[in-house]
């Protein structure tokens, strides 16, 4: 083998590694969203909702007890999460989220934050459980970009103490869904027929689930 014909290979992984360097770079320092939470601390005889403006004044309109933990978490990386919601570890936590209307602020208590965009705040309400040694929270959320669909987790301990949590957030179990190939055809006239009556072919067995319809729904109440 001549030096022109090495000289050629060399050449073609160059060319090869510059490209793949050029599309991994600007993968790997995508925007992501990152977390900062601050425990709020309050003067011995002052209630810790006294913390956040108003808030003492909404929970006894509403009846709630006291929390026992409240904490700040913001943002703090370089994009948005979606889709954030919240998980107690020996607690019962949820959000809140403050908005001022006029002279008032309307106190809301979302199941999940649709977009969480980096640099804001939320705050947590946490109700501790019975003889619990740990109290914690788990933020789940989906990375960019949101078609794939990846969430992921990751664990802050507020008292007590968590396992060492990894550096990266932990990626949650992937839910499989039907291909739009598979869902034509079970919703078509000849595969609704097909699971209306599985015994009639082998095929309607095969495929899983089957998708509910005015028949089969009798046949299952039957």
């Amino acid at each position: 083998m001549d030096g022109s014909v090495l000289a050629a290979w060399a050449g073609a992984a160059a060319s090869l590694f510059g490209a793949g360097l050029t599309v991994w770079w600007p993968w790997h320092n995508r925007p992501q969203a990152d977390w900062t939470l601050l425990t709020h601390l309050s003067d011995p005889g002052r209630p810790i909702s006294a913390t956040i403006p108003g808030f003492s004044g909404w929970l006894k309109s509403r009846g709630e007890a006291e929390p026992d933990s409240v904490c700040s978490v913001y943002n703090s990386g370089d994009g948005d999460a979606y889709n954030v919601s919240i998980e107690g570890i020996g607690c019962k936590a949820y959000f809140l989220l403050l908005r001022t209307i006029g002279d008032n602020t309307e106190f809301m208590t979302p199941s999940s934050i649709a977009q969480f965009k980096a640099a804001d705040r939320a705050y947590i309400i946490m109700h501790a459980d019975e003889k619990v040694d740990v109290i914690a929270i788990r933020l789940h959320w989906t990375k960019q970009p949101t078609h794939l669909m990846r969430r992921v987790f990751r664990s802050y301990s507020i008292h007590g103490s968590l396992p060492e949590q990894p550096r990266h957030p932990i990626p949650e179990t992937r839910r499989h869904f039907p291909t739009l190939t598979r869902y034509r055809f079970e919703h078509s006239r000849l595969g609704l027929w097909l699971f209306a009556h599985p015994r009639l072919h082998p095929i309607s067995r095969t495929l899983g689930s089957y998708p509910t319809t005015g028949s089969n729904r009798s046949d299952q109440d039957q």
